[in-house]
């Protein structure tokens, strides 16, 4: 008998008060699933497993990320590297404070790569409609674009080889360790 396991791992004292949280409210819990998975349950339809997805979800601290491959869950985990490092990263690079950083990548960031979404300034504005604060859309968005290619980079990092070109064509083969 051949039997293939997935198997999640986490720190159980935080899966524990997550599960008496949820126990104080005047909720059921059936089960515990990890975060990539239960949001691949409801964005991915059988077709979409069976021909290979990945689904990656960028938190403030964590990017988290599960790839079906062949109908089934190959690989999935958790990077610490999120929003929160972008944000970071623009108060670093321009000097704003943290919540400025914030709304400006919020409002005005595009990771796009697109020229013509880089041109003049990115503002923003005070409740009266004063600017506040006023920086290159160029230098807002390469700060955003840097960040987050190193994220994507880190995930593929973790999945197995070959597994990013089988996404999307429906077959999938690993080699056996040498």
């Amino acid at each position: 008998m051949d039997v293939d396991f997935h198997i999640v791992h986490g720190i159980g004292t935080r899966i524990q008060n997550s599960i008496k949280l949820v126990r104080e409210m005047p909720l059921e819990l059936d089960d515990v699933v990890f975060s990539p998975i239960a949001t691949a349950q409801m964005a991915l339809n059988r077709e979409l497993r069976e021909r290979g997805a990945l689904i990656i979800d960028i938190g403030g601290g964590t990017t988290d990320y599960a790839l079906y491959l062949g109908g089934v869950i190959t690989a999935s985990g958790c990077i610490p590297v999120g929003g929160d490092h972008i944000t970071n990263d623009i108060h670093l690079v321009t000097g704003l404070p943290f919540s400025k950083a914030e709304r400006l990548k919020i409002t005005e960031g595009d990771a796009s790569g697109d020229p013509m979404r880089s041109v003049g300034n990115a503002k923003l504005t005070d409740d009266r409609g004063f600017a506040e604060v006023e920086v290159s859309r160029a230098v807002l968005n390469e700060v955003i674009r840097q960040r987050l290619e190193e994220t994507l980079r880190l995930v593929r990092q973790k999945l197995p080889p070959g597994a990013v070109e089988s996404i999307g064509g429906g077959s999938f083969s690993q080699a056996a360790p040498a």
